[in-house]
């Protein structure tokens, strides 16, 4: 075996104790472009429904993490893209390390959505956050056919990073998004205080 095997196995085994009691906090990517249809959404699962049985050991972690990715179930970080009508929207989630410290079980994920070269969501907290933060919880993107052309982007949120807050419909472009349309940290803010008065 060798040093990045035992390196890895480790790891995955302080993973496996960090997340005692913890839901898998998975990210669901759906990309229908027949439909033009494009989301990513924060899927938690219970700890016990992913890492069940045979997979308890850090090797079975491994084998179950990728059941569930076959599966559109990804976990950690990614980049995953999705070919439509008007361009590739492209959703890469970064996630922090696992640490023991504050909020180490449970690391803060934050998305970046672009089409093509123009960020459409730009760098926001993404999931659910032990730190408070508020959170975008889904993105779902529908690009119009034929005699309706334009394009929606709807956005769910998580109030301070925990409770379900709502959606909404953010941007409405006409024939497709580009950089007004601009989601950041500063305007999830500002939007889930419009939804929560």
């Amino acid at each position: 075996m060798t040093r990045v095997s035992l390196a890895l196995l480790s790891c995955l085994a302080f993973l496996s104790s960090a997340r005692a009691g913890q839901p898998v906090d998975f990210f669901r990517a759906t990309c229908l472009p027949e439909g033009g249809y494009f989301s990513i959404e924060h899927k938690p699962v219970d700890n016990a429904n992913v890492f069940w049985g045979k997979h308890s050991s850090a090797e079975g972690h491994l084998k179950a993490l990728a059941v569930w990715k076959k599966n559109g179930f990804y976990e950690g970080s990614f980049v995953y893209s999705c070919h439509m009508a008007h361009g590739v929207y492209t959703a890469r989630v970064s996630r922090a390390e696992f640490s023991e410290g504050q909020c180490g079980a449970s690391p803060q994920s934050r998305l970046t959505v672009s089409l093509d070269n123009t960020t459409v969501i730009s760098d926001v907290v993404f999931g659910t956050d032990c730190w408070g933060n508020h959170s975008i919880s889904s993105v779902e993107i529908v690009e119009g056919h034929a005699g309706w052309a334009s394009t929606d982007m709807t956005l769910c949120f998580y109030k301070e990073g925990i409770s379900p807050q709502g959606c909404g419909l953010v941007s409405q472009a006409y024939w497709k998004l580009n950089e007004t349309h601009k989601v950041d940290q500063s305007k999830v803010d500002n939007l889930v205080k419009d939804l929560g008065r």
